[in-house]
C-alpha cells in the first residue's frame, strides 16, 4: 500500500467513525440543523474520501470527462454543507437561516454554470475549463472561510481543548489549497493532464487534510472516553477495595446488603452501578453502627485510626448482642473535599 492510498484509508476511518457517532446523536436530536448539516458534510466527505482511495480523486483536477463534475458537485455539496453547519452552530437561528439561503443559492448557481459550461462546450473544451473552474474556485474560497470560522471557535474552548480549532482550520486550508493548485494548474497544460509530482502532492494533501480536519471533530471525544476511562478505572478499584469493610459490616447488618446482582449488572462496563451500590450499603451500614460509636466515644472530628478502632468494637458490640444506649450517631469517614468511596477506602486500609 502506497503513502497516499495510506492516507485516504486512514481519512475515511477517521470520517466514518465520526459519522457514525453523529448518526448516534442525531437520533436524539434530529431537529438539530447544525448537526444534520455536519451529517450531510461528513456523508459527502467520506464518498470523496472513498473515491480518492480508488484513484478518482485526480478528476477533481482534471479538465475532460463527465466524472470531474461529479466529483466536482460532490466536493461544492461539501463545503456547502460545511458552511451550514458553522453557521448555525456560531450564529442565531435568524442570521443563520438568511446567510444560509444565500449559501445555497449561490452554490446552486455555481453547479448550474458548471454543468451548463461542460454540456455546451462538450467535456475537455474551453467552456468545460470555465465551468470546472468556476467550482474550483467556489471550494476554495468556501474551504478558507470555514477555515476562519473554525479559529472563532478557539476563544470559547480551554485547556486540554484548544488544539482541537487550530487543526481543523488547517486541515480545511490545506485542502483549499490543494484545491485552488489543482484548479489553476489543470487549466494550464494540454489536455488538463498535471506532472505526476504535482498530482502525487494534491492526493496527499487532501487526505492528509480530510485527516486533520476530522481529528479536530473527534479530539473533543477522545479526551472525553479518555477521562470516562479513567473514571471507571477509579471506580473498579475502589468497588475492589471497600469488598472487605462491605462483608464486615453486611455480616453485622444483612439487611443493608443490596440486593442480588443481575446477570448483567456484573459484566465490566457496568461497574459504576456495582461500585455506588456497595457505597450506599456501606454508608448506610454504617449509620446504623452510629449509635455504637457514641457509646464508645467516637466522633467525626476523631483521626481514622480512631475511628478504624471504633468500628471494629462496635461490630463486635453488634455481633455480642449489645444495645446501644445512645440516640445519637457519629458520622466517620467523611470528607466532603474527597471523591465519594475514598475516605471509606481509607477507613477500610486503617482497619487492616
Amino acid at each position: 500500500m502506497g503513502v497516499s492510498a495510506l492516507l485516504h484509508t486512514l481519512a475515511a476511518t477517521g470520517v466514518g467513525m465520526l459519522l457514525v457517532g453523529r448518526l448516534r446523536t442525531l437520533r436524539h436530536t434530529p431537529r438539530d440543523p447544525a448537526l444534520r448539516a455536519l451529517v450531510a458534510a461528513l456523508v459527502l466527505l467520506l464518498v470523496l474520501t472513498l473515491l480518492g482511495g480508488a484513484g478518482v480523486t485526480g478528476t477533481l483536477f482534471s479538465t475532460t470527462g463527465w466524472s470531474s463534475v461529479a466529483a466536482r458537485g460532490l466536493q461544492v455539496g461539501t463545503v456547502l454543507a460545511l458552511a451550514l453547519f458553522f453557521g448555525y452552530s456560531g450564529y442565531s437561528s435568524a442570521r443563520a437561516r438568511r446567510t444560509g439561503w444565500w449559501d445555497v443559492r449561490i452554490a446552486a448557481t455555481v453547479l448550474v454554470g458548471m454543468v451548463a459550461l461542460v454540456g455546451l462546450g462538450g467535456p475537455g473544451s474551453g467552456a468545460a475549463a470555465v465551468g470546472l473552474a468556476l467550482s474550483g474556485g467556489y471550494t476554495t474560497v468556501m474551504l478558507l472561510r470555514t477555515g476562519v470560522w473554525g479559529l472563532d471557535y478557539l476563544g470559547e474552548v480551554a485547556g486540554r481543548m484548544r488544539p482541537s480549532p487550530p487543526m481543523g482550520t488547517v486541515g480545511l486550508w490545506l485542502c483549499g489549497l490543494a484545491t485552488a493548485v489543482g484548479t489553476t494548474t489543470a487549466l494550464a497544460p494540454p489536455g488538463g493532464q498535471l506532472p505526476e509530482s504535482v498530482r502525487a502532492g494534491l492526493h496527499r494533501a487532501y487526505p492528509v487534510g480530510t485527516l486533520l480536519f476530522t481529528a479536530s471533530l473527534l479530539y473533543p471525544t477522545l479526551l472525553t472516553r479518555i477521562a470516562a476511562l479513567r473514571l471507571w478505572q477509579r471506580h473498579w478499584r475502589t468497588y475492589r477495595e471497600l469488598e472487605p469493610l462491605w462483608r464486615q459490616l453486611s455480616a453485622a447488618f444483612p439487611e443493608a446488603s443490596p440486593a442480588p446482582l443481575r446477570w448483567w449488572h456484573r459484566l465490566p462496563w457496568r461497574v459504576h452501578h456495582r461500585h455506588w451500590q456497595r457505597v450506599i450499603a456501606i454508608r448506610d451500614a454504617l449509620l446504623w453502627l452510629g449509635p455504637h460509636l457514641v457509646d464508645l466515644g467516637v466522633t467525626t472530628q476523631s483521626t481514622l485510626p480512631q475511628q478504624a478502632t471504633g468500628v471494629i468494637r462496635a461490630l463486635q458490640r453488634v455481633h455480642a448482642g449489645v444495645a446501644p444506649t445512645s440516640n445519637d450517631i457519629a458520622l466517620v469517614a467523611v470528607d466532603d473535599a474527597a471523591p465519594a468511596g475514598a475516605m471509606l477506602v481509607r477507613l477500610s486500609r486503617a482497619m487492616g
